[in-house]
């Protein structure tokens, strides 16, 4: 007889136990048993268009930015391309705000 085999029947009893002590403890806090799942907010994004009409989009809003003091919030990630920009604000001496977008 194999010296492993001897445990056997300390092993399946142990077995067993652990998988009542899973099947028995709730897997949530929810009085009803059931599994609270939040539900997505819905995603707010702010688009800007470039001189030549190129679109960009991103997630924080960068209108109501305190320029200079929110500098560090110029680099956003863009949705549409689908990686980090550096956003240059232009404000015109007529008021118009004009926005340069490059690639980092």
């Amino acid at each position: 007889m194999r010296k492993h085999e001897n445990y056997s029947w300390v092993i399946w009893p142990v077995v067993f136990l652990l998988f009542i002590i899973v099947l028995t403890n709730s897997c949530t806090s929810a009085q009803n048993g059931a599994i609270n799942i939040p539900s997505p907010e819905p995603s707010i994004t702010y688009n800007i268009s470039e001189k030549m009409g190129t679109q960009h989009r991103y997630r924080e809003n960068i209108f109501d930015l305190d320029l200079p003091m929110d500098n560090y919030k110029l680099t956003q990630y863009c949705l549409i391309h689908e990686h980090t920009e550096n956003i240059t604000v232009v404000v015109k001496s007529n008021g118009y705000t004009e926005y340069k977008v490059r690639k980092i």
